[in-house]
């Protein structure tokens, strides 16, 4: 539905843009907590980096997203109606669905 209502390049390019640092944000984010607590996926790593070293690289990864997801509003408002539209479908579809799916562990 996005390509359908571009009318500028800008908005196509926001409007793939945001959810993209929006993800970005979520995975700095997730590296942040781990980093945090002990981990068995952490003591599993072939890359061992030092806990502080990936806290502060996370940080500094989700303020550069935040920066650059802020920055787009400037050129154009749009995308943001556009992906804040895709997440209302989002929630309501995941409260729907979660009211009829049945408790885990049954209906298998």
């Amino acid at each position: 539905l996005g390509l359908l209502l571009p009318p500028s390049l800008v908005f196509l390019l926001l409007a793939v843009n945001i959810p993209t640092m929006l993800k970005y944000l979520a995975c700095s984010l997730c590296a942040v907590r781990l980093a945090s607590v002990p981990s068995e996926l952490r003591d599993r790593a072939a890359l061992r980096f030092p806990p502080r070293l990936v806290a502060i690289t996370g940080w500094a990864a989700a303020l550069a997203a935040v920066v650059i997801i802020a920055a787009g509003v400037e050129a154009d408002w749009k995308p943001y109606l556009l992906v804040a539209g895709w997440f209302v479908v989002g929630l309501v579809y995941y409260r729907v669905r979660g009211r009829r799916a049945p408790p885990s562990g049954q209906g298998e």
